[in-house]
């Protein structure tokens, strides 16, 4: 029972396999018949021969069937082919059809076509159409030439699939693609290539695009050969029918040639004719013509006679007028130059008036006194005048300088009220003075030249204002709607422009004498028996003053109803600004200009060349002062006023010696060693100017003050090239007084000693100079490191120390409080200048011992130069520190009467050494080596300072220093080193052997002195 089971099992799997195989192969031969070719069902054995038949069946007509659409598709894109090629009317058009329709056929993206160059005939290949071009590709390909040119070189197709680089590039508005494919075929003609299609896409190119490509080869190369003939046949026929242009266009001009040429010939015949009739009136006319020249003749040499007079006489009056414009100049630059020949006489009888009026002698009667007084008074009279002329004549001449500067619109009208509110007063007038809110409280200009204008306009207001009247001043900002005389001005804010108007209720101005204000040397009454005085300058010069400094004055007036006479001036002076310019005065003046640094004579007067000295036999100091005197050197050319100055001197405590001539001033500055020098800058021969320049290039003379007194304001320039200060002339007994307190002031002011710890050396100098700067009475003290500083601070009484914290030797705040407390002045203030982050333990600790910290950002030099005019100004007025007046160190007066030890093996040395010191007094002791050096200070124990060089025989310089330090009696016997070695690292060596200064060769005997005289002084 069980076997049967098993075997119907087996019979019911056989039949379902049979049944599977059977449906199989229905459903195979149902996709045949429907057209669904290339399916395959399983072949269950070799013996299944009948699923082998239907695969190979399927897959048969499936290959069949693609031959048979792959035919109809070549087919058809031939077709397309020839469609554009009929339809393709020139080349360009037919070039762009078949780009197009190859990118279509082939699914690519980019096409261009070529030809062989029907138009120059040259081995080259130029595009006719494309599809999809990214403007980069090539207009002309010559032969062999890339990838086109060999393809066409070696007629073969090139196929380039998933080129590794971007070929090419597909942009459009929304962005590009790379391709990596290239299909490049050539077209022939006739077994030749005229042609070549390259074809650019995404993807792949496949077998049958290239085959498409190959077989259209020669149709398009045929069509290409037709459409190349077209164009070259197109050319021709353009070329036949230019030439046919041009031959119409020459047998037009020939045929109307030949109609003129025959009216000529009529025109000619009938000219014979009217000649013939012509001549015979000619032959009359000519006759006349020869009477007619003759006149003419005899008429054009009368003429030509007249214009030889006439060119004499305009040659005669250019040179007048040349003679009346170089008078004209020659008038202004002697008034321009009058000012020190004027003034110097007037000076004296100024001075010598107000000095005779005080009569301290008790010797003078009232009447004297009285006569001395209107002396006086007609001396500053005849001043103003001078003035006014020299004014007026300084701006024809073109020589009035400008000296803008920052002050407040206050500090004028203080000046002002305060210089006119007295003489109002006198008179009964009331003087009313107002600054508006809306006034610009800062100027940048010349305020000597503003107040010079406002002195002429309240003068004017004070003359012609009856007692009892009123002036008033008002300082305020131009109204919205002024009327500006200069354009400029109306450029500007109103709030850049400054207002000052002067009002008065006086006489007032007629209508004819308004036409006369602001002109030279014109008065509303010029009459001999007028009421009021006046050269008439001041309205002339105020304007011309007001042009000077971009501005310009108004003025309103009515008789009897007072007047108001005001300027205007631009807040920020521009010295190139398009502000008009002053207007001339006359027409031969000079552009005023500010006055630039004249170029000065620096050479000096010879040793050898004696010079005559006309102030030899005056009777001054010379043989009185003795070295230490405040003797005072006054150059001056005019006898009279040197006398008045050599008396004002006594008075004031000086001893004085005179020079007349530059010359002589120099070389008794050299010979005479003067405190201080008051130099005229108007000298014959040469001028104050050089000798200005002499003083302060002399290493030995430029420490000297020098008080320049002239007649011309060029106060800028003086202190420019070194003046101590300034006095215009003429100058008043009072101005004299304060000069020589000035004076005296200097050559005593107090030293003060500051220390410059800072080892960049640059840096270093930087901040010595910013010191001088704010105080040339500063001993500025270098040290690199901070061996340097100790033996300066425990030997030398400082009184201020700039130190840097990042030092080679030392780099931590600690430094600070140790050195403070070896400091010789225990009151030193200590300001630190680092670019060292501190913590804020650091900060706590440096802020125990210093007085301030300045740390080396962007803003660093200002808060230093901040802390050091503190201390300036602290270490002046500080009432418990005590300061000895130091002599002029750099001039070696200290040496007078020292004794210094020179130790140099070099016998030269010694001599220049020696020389140079003992002429400034001191008492020299040589020695030849170290050894000779301590045998001298054993036998002198007197010596002040010793000069160590460090290079000798037997003992040098460190092994003598060190032995010297070693015996407590001379521990503190300054010791300086001359040496060759000048690192920073051997600077260090020295100190640390125990020297007190250093000096490197080859040695500046000036800094040396200067040197040997700080260590003295110590």
């Amino acid at each position: 029972m069980l076997s049967g089971n098993t075997e119907l099992k087996s019979i019911r799997i056989s039949l379902a396999r049979l049944t599977d195989a059977m449906r199989e192969q229905i459903d195979l031969a149902t996709k045949i018949s429907y057209g669904n070719l290339g399916d395959t069902i399983k072949v269950r054995s070799k013996s299944d021969t009948l699923n082998e038949a239907l695969n190979t069946m399927s897959l048969e007509l499936k290959k069949l069937k693609d031959q048979a659409e792959a035919n109809s598709l070549l087919e058809k894109n031939i077709s397309e082919i020839n469609n554009a090629i009929i339809t393709s009317k020139k080349i360009t058009d037919f070039g762009a059809n078949i780009s197009k329709i190859l990118s279509q056929q082939t699914n690519a993206c980019q096409a261009t076509f070529y030809t062989t160059d029907y138009i120059d005939n040259k081995d080259n290949l130029i595009k006719i159409g494309s599809y999809a071009d990214d403007d980069n590709s090539p207009k002309t390909i010559a032969f062999g030439e890339g990838l086109i040119g060999e393809a066409v070189k070696n007629n073969e197709q090139k196929c380039l699939n998933n080129l590794s680089k971007e070929y090419s590039f597909l942009t459009s508005s929304l962005g590009k693609a790379a391709i990596y494919n290239v299909l490049i075929t050539p077209v022939a003609y006739k077994n030749t290539i005229i042609g070549v299609i390259e074809i650019g896409s995404l993807n792949n190119f496949s077998d049958a695009d290239q085959k498409l490509l190959n077989s259209l080869k020669n149709s398009l190369g045929n069509a290409t050969a037709v459409f190349i003939r077209n164009e070259e046949l197109k050319i021709s026929i353009e070329e036949i029918n230019r030439k046919n242009n041009i031959l119409q266009v020459q047998e037009e001009e020939l045929r109307q040639n030949n109609e003129e040429l025959n009216k000529h010939s009529l025109l000619l015949q009938q000219s014979e004719e009217e000649l013939k009739s012509q001549a015979a009136e000619l032959e009359q006319t000519n006759a006349y013509l020869e009477e007619k020249s003759r006149e003419l003749e005899t008429k054009n040499y009368e003429i030509e006679k007249k214009n030889s007079d006439l060119i004499i006489a305009q040659e005669e009056l250019n040179v007048k007028s040349e003679e009346i414009a170089q008078a004209s100049k020659y008038k202004s630059e002697f008034l321009a130059n009058m000012s020190h020949e004027l003034r110097t006489p007037l000076n004296s009888i100024l001075i010598l008036s107000d000095i005779l009026k005080d009569n301290t002698s008790g010797n003078l009667t009232n009447s004297q006194l009285e006569n001395l007084s209107v002396i006086n008074t007609s001396g500053k009279d005849l001043l103003d005048l001078i003035n006014d002329i020299l004014d007026i004549s300084k701006i024809e001449a073109g020589k009035v300088e400008i000296y803008p500067e920052n002050t407040v619109t206050e500090r004028i009208f203080s000046d002002m009220e305060g210089l006119f509110k007295t003489q109002m007063q006198k008179k009964n007038i009331r003087f009313e003075t107002t600054i508006t809110e809306k006034c610009p409280r800062e100027i940048y200009s010349d305020v000597g030249k503003i107040e010079q204008i406002l002195k002429n306009f309240l003068s004017n207001a004070l003359k012609f204002t009856p007692n009892g009247g009123t002036v008033t001043m008002t300082f305020d900002s131009p109204a919205e709607n002024w009327n500006y005389s200069n354009p400029q001005l109306a450029l500007i804010n109103k709030n850049q422009v400054l207002s000052i108007a002067i009002k008065d209720n006086g006489i007032g101005i007629s209508e004819e004498n308004k036409k006369k204000l602001f002109q030279s040397f014109q008065q509303a009454d010029s009459s001999t028996s007028r009421k009021y005085g006046g050269t008439g300058l001041g309205l002339s010069i105020s304007k011309q003053l007001a042009q000077l400094l971009k501005g310009e004055v108004f003025f309103d007036s009515e008789l009897n109803n007072g007047s108001t006479f005001g300027v205007l001036i631009p807040i920020k002076y521009q010295e190139n600004s398009n502000i008009a310019k002053t207007e001339p005065i006359v027409t031969a003046i000079h552009e005023t200009v500010v006055v630039k640094e004249e170029q000065i004579e620096s050479e000096y007067p010879k040793a050898n060349e004696e010079f005559v000295d006309l102030s030899a036999n005056i009777n001054d100091d010379r043989n009185l002062a003795d070295f230490d005197d405040k003797t005072v050197l006054i150059i001056e050319d005019d006898p009279s006023f040197a006398e008045v100055l050599l008396q004002v001197a006594h008075n004031n405590g000086f001893k004085a010696i005179i020079a007349h001539q530059g010359e002589t001033g120099f070389q008794y500055a050299k010979k005479y060693n003067p405190k201080a020098i008051i130099l005229d800058m108007k000298l014959p021969g040469i001028d104050g100017w050089t000798v200005l320049k002499w003083l302060k290039e002399d290493p030995e003379l430029k420490h000297i003050p020098v008080h320049v007194m002239s007649g011309m304001k060029r106060e800028k320039l003086a202190k420019e090239m070194g003046a101590f200060d300034f006095l215009v002339k003429p100058i008043t007994p009072e101005k004299l007084k304060n000069a020589f307190l000035s004076i005296d002031e200097e050559i005593n002011k107090v030293f003060k000693k500051v220390l410059v710890l800072e080892d960049d050396e640059k840096l270093n100098y930087s901040i010595k100079q910013l010191l001088h700067a704010n105080d040339k009475n500063t001993i500025c003290i270098q040290a690199y490191s901070r061996l340097e500083a100790e033996n300066i601070l425990t030997n030398v009484d400082i009184d201020c120390a700039i130190i840097d914290l990042g030092l080679p030797d030392s780099d931590n705040v600690k430094t600070i409080s140790e050195l403070k407390s070896i400091s010789k002045n225990e009151n030193i203030k200590i300001i630190i200048n680092t670019g060292k982050s501190l913590s804020e333990v650091e900060q706590l600790e440096l802020e125990k011992s210093v007085d301030s910290i300045v740390i080396k950002t962007n803003n660093a030099t200002e808060r230093l130069k901040d802390e050091i005019l503190l201390f300036l100004n602290k270490i002046e007025t500080t009432e418990n520190t005590e300061y000895k007046t130091a002599p002029n160190l750099s001039g070696g007066e200290i040496l007078k009467n020292k004794s210094i030890l020179i130790v140099d093996d070099d016998i030269r040395n010694i001599y220049a050494l020696s020389a140079a010191l003992t002429g400034k007094g001191a008492v020299i002791t040589t020695a030849f080596n170290g050894i000779e050096a301590l045998n001298a200070l054993e036998e002198h124990q007197s010596f002040d300072i010793i000069l160590m060089d460090i290079m000798m025989p037997e003992m040098d310089g460190f092994e003598a220093t060190k032995k010297i330090r070693e015996n407590a009696k001379w521990k503190n016997l300054p010791i300086i080193a001359l040496t060759a070695k000048a690192m920073k690292g051997d600077r260090d060596e020295i100190l640390k052997a125990g020297a007190s200064d250093y000096q490197s060769k080859p040695i500046d005997i000036q800094k040396l002195i200067s040197l040997i005289s700080i260590w003295i002084y110590k």
